[in-house]
Formats: structure tokens, C-alpha cells, sequence
């Protein structure tokens, strides 16, 4: 291949003052196809070389296990393990920041939002989880709107009855138990 190389070098270019000129664009990009032909003949066994030396790491790493006796092996696999534990305490770690912040949000909003809440409200929606209050939050706005049900769910606002309705809540077993003894509050 470089022979051929040369002589089209040599067919093609003109030397003038040490420097190489082609006559035209064809015979310089068969110059430099040639030249990229021999690199990429230099590089052509690289993924079976690869395959190879995988194969090759997977086998030293068989017999140094052969090798080792039952306490090295128990503690080559404890370190093991401790390094996965690590990872995973890391990702739960940061889960449990992120929660944190996600839980801080949610706070936010639902401080805001409880301004327009009656006192009979908020005691229902601090007796639900955080997640749930916003839903409720916005029901009792449904409620209060001018057209609402005005007066719906806002009872007579005694602690007793902000306490029974609160109990009621954290016995509720699912979202939908928590809903009807929203709305049967509301209808009182």
C-alpha cells in the first residue's frame, strides 16, 4: 500500500522548494485516503485485542481467588460488600436530603395556602400527612368560595371538635377514607 502511496505522490505532486503540490483536489484526497487506509490497518485487531485482555483480567482475577485461602476470600468478599453498603448509604442519604427539601416545599405551600382556612380547617388539615393536605387545603376553598357551600365544614371551631375530627383522620386507612370524613365535616 505505501508504494502505491508514493507513486501517486509522485504522479500527482510537483515538488517545488521542498513542499508537495497536487494538481488536483482528486489526487490529494487519494493521498489522504491512503495514508488513513495504512492508520486504520495499524488499528484493525484493537476489539479483539480488547476481548482478549478482558478474557486475560478475568482469568488472573479466577486464580488469585483459587489461590487465596477461605479467610482471604471471606475477607476480599466483606470489603466487598462494605463497599456496596457504603453506596448505598450515600444514595440514601441523599435521598433523604432531597425528601427533606421536597417535605420543606410542601410545607411552604401549605402554610400559605391555610391563611384562608377557618380554625375548624386547620385542625383538620394539620391531622392529615403533608402529602394530603394540599387536597384538602383546596376542597375547603372550593367550600369557602363565594357560591360554595358557604359555611360548610366550619362547625362551631371547639377544640373538642377539632380533636375528634383529627383522631378520625390519623384512623383513616387510605385517601379515600380521609375524603368522606372531609366531606362529612363539611356538610356539619
Amino acid at each position: 500500500m505505501s508504494d502505491e502511496t508514493n507513486k501517486t505522490d509522485a504522479q500527482t505532486a510537483e515538488p517545488k522548494g521542498g513542499e508537495v503540490i497536487f494538481k488536483t483536489q482528486a489526487d490529494f484526497d487519494a493521498v489522504i485516503q491512503g495514508r488513513l487506509a495504512k492508520e486504520k490497518a495499524k488499528y484493525a485487531d484493537y476489539d479483539q485485542t480488547k476481548e482478549t485482555l478482558a478474557t486475560l483480567q478475568a482469568e488472573i482475577e479466577e486464580r488469585k481467588k483459587a489461590e487465596m485461602s477461605e479467610l482471604e476470600k471471606a475477607q476480599a468478599e466483606l470489603s466487598e460488600w462494605k463497599a456496596k453498603a457504603s453506596e448505598y448509604e450515600k444514595s440514601v442519604k441523599q435521598f433523604k436530603t432531597e425528601q427533606e427539601a421536597r417535605d420543606a416545599k410542601e410545607t411552604e405551600k401549605v402554610e400559605a395556602a391555610m391563611s384562608e382556612l377557618t380554625d375548624t380547617q386547620k385542625g383538620i388539615v394539620n391531622a392529615l400527612p403533608l402529602y394530603d393536605r394540599m387536597s384538602a387545603i383546596n376542597e375547603f376553598k372550593q367550600v369557602n368560595k363565594p357560591g360554595g357551600m358557604q359555611g360548610a365544614g366550619k362547625g362551631n371551631g371547639s377544640p373538642g371538635q377539632n380533636e375528634d375530627l383529627a383522631t378520625q383522620l390519623q384512623g383513616a386507612k387510605n385517601q379515600r377514607e380521609r375524603d368522606e370524613i372531609i366531606r362529612r365535616s363539611m356538610k356539619n
